[in-house]
């Protein structure tokens, strides 16, 4: 319920759900189900499309879900990296803060092909300009 309400739900609805999933991710075991139940994608589509609220959220709860070092690998095969970037660089223009999103990437630097990723995507740069 909580996936499909991320995938197509309202704007309130979309809230709630990235409300319970923040709740939820606080151990493994959900973390994996969570996962497997496909709430990825909609995380990452919210990074791309909603108002500056959900993404940080989306980030928040993708900074959430990447503390299971198994995990880095899915959060970057679903796109997650670029949007994150661009939410970093959009944050740190605004002056609204971006420990979330700095920490979400810290933690993905534990896949290898982050490190490849960042300079395409312009990690290093946004990181430098965060810190």
């Amino acid at each position: 319920l909580l996936v499909a309400l991320l995938r197509a739900g309202t704007a309130d609805g979309k809230r709630h759900a990235l409300l319970a999933i923040g709740w939820l991710v606080k151990d493994a075991p959900t973390r994996l189900l969570l996962v497997g139940e496909g709430s990825l994608p909609p995380l990452v589509a919210l990074l791309c499309s909603g108002n500056l609220s959900e993404k940080l959220r989306s980030a928040f709860r993708l900074a959430m879900l990447v503390h299971a070092e198994s995990l880095c690998s899915p959060i970057l095969d679903a796109g997650a990296l670029p949007p994150l970037v661009a939410l970093l660089w959009q944050v740190y223009a605004d002056g609204t803060g971006g420990n979330n999103i700095c920490s979400i990437l810290q933690q993905l630097a534990a896949d290898a092909r982050l490190r490849e990723l960042a300079k395409e995507f312009g990690a290093v740069g946004a990181l430098a300009a965060a810190a």
